[in-house]
């Protein structure tokens, strides 16, 4: 019977000891698991989102726990700015597969995040910008040139910075401008031909003559061409096309072939430069530059008179010479730049200050009994 009252007495004793150290440690593990320690732990082991989830849905259970709360803010704002950061870097390291990744962890506790947004559509857009190159230079390769241009023109009203874009489209004026060129006489037949020609005072017509006779050319005369021109020449086995140049160089005359062996000779005067010369139609596109404004320049610089200016679609057409066209081309070029731009991540916070006069003591203002 003692031995049976000692054996309770010592486990009683026994119970004393050991009831406030399993509160002790029920606590401990109580505090190791609160909501602020578990974010911490998570946003340390890189999983930021799920960190300030944790938070969220633990102040959503206790809104007024004001310490919860304060933490919620903090961490979201870093978890916010340590996001966009690496997304940025992603962007720049041309991994926008991973950067559209990190835009959307950052969604997931801020969905209203602007610059999260913008972001991803940014993304969006570049990848359309580039399928629309791909198939802006297989135009370009097949030769047509008009729909490659119109596609990097669309492209260069969305991104005025987009290089490759700006690029091609250079490609596609000096490839279309080269096209539009009067191609150079090719020295092929009649023209390929050795001649000698001594000739001292001589009329210009009759020098033209020897020359058709001993080459089966044919020469046609604007009417303005001076009858009493004489000229000078002393060439031996050269080929007629330089000594044909040669004359018309030393008389200030000009020719434009009609056909094969066909040649017009006018006068190198400026009217008559635009009578005879080929006029080729050019449309100019423009992303930066009014209309209006451009087409003031082309006017009093090229001196170009066919100009239209189509303010709906900010086109340029222009009709002139194919050295009239490139110098346009030119010029709109170094106009058409887009103007340097500053963007601001501004946030606009609201203080409430009514908080002020509540500090202190509240005594009531009625009294039940």
């Amino acid at each position: 019977m003692n031995h049976s009252y000692c054996f309770r007495t010592r486990l009683m004793q026994g119970q004393f000891f050991f009831l406030p150290a399993l509160i002790f440690i029920l606590i401990l593990a109580g505090c190791g698991t609160s909501p602020v320690k578990q974010s911490r732990q998570l946003f340390e082991e890189g999983q930021i989102d799920e960190a300030v989830l944790l938070l969220e849905k633990a102040l959503a259970k206790d809104p007024d726990d004001r310490k919860l709360r304060s933490a919620y803010f903090r961490q979201r704002e870093v978890a916010t700015s340590q996001l966009l950061a690496r997304a940025e870097s992603e962007r720049e390291a041309l991994k926008p597969e991973a950067a559209e990744a990190t835009y959307r962890r950052l969604l997931r506790f801020d969905a209203a995040n602007q610059r999260a947004l913008n972001g991803i559509e940014e993304i969006n857009t570049a990848r359309r910008h580039t399928a629309l190159m791909s198939e802006a230079s297989v135009l370009f390769d097949t030769g047509n040139f008009a729909l490659a241009e119109r596609i990097v023109n669309a492209i260069l009203a969305e991104n005025t910075t987009h290089t490759g874009a700006y690029r091609l489209l250079m490609q596609l004026r000096e490839k279309t401008a080269r096209i539009e060129e009067v191609p150079p006489q090719i020295l092929k037949g009649p023209f390929s031909r050795p001649i000698t020609l001594e000739f001292r005072d001589a009329p210009l017509k009759t020098v033209f003559e020897v020359i058709a006779r001993s080459s089966d050319i044919n020469f046609v005369f604007d009417k303005d061409v001076k009858p009493d021109t004489r000229v000078t020449v002393f060439v031996r086995n050269t080929n007629i096309d330089d000594a044909i140049r040669l004359i018309l160089t030393t008389n200030q005359l000009a020719s434009k072939m009609l056909n094969d062996n066909s040649v017009l000779i006018y006068p190198n005067t400026a009217a008559k430069t635009k009578d005879h010369q080929e006029l080729v139609v050019k449309s100019i596109y423009l992303t930066n530059t009014d209309v209006k404004q451009a087409q003031a320049l082309l006017r009093s610089v090229t001196k170009t008179r066919d100009v239209f200016a189509d303010e709906r679609l900010n086109l340029i057409i222009i009709k002139d010479t194919p050295e009239a066209v490139r110098l346009a081309e030119k010029l709109l070029a170094s106009l058409d730049l887009a103007e340097p731009e500053v963007m601001l991540d501004v946030e606009v916070l609201e203080i409430a200050s009514n908080k002020l006069r509540e500090l202190g003591l509240r005594f009531p203002d009625q009294l039940g009994y």
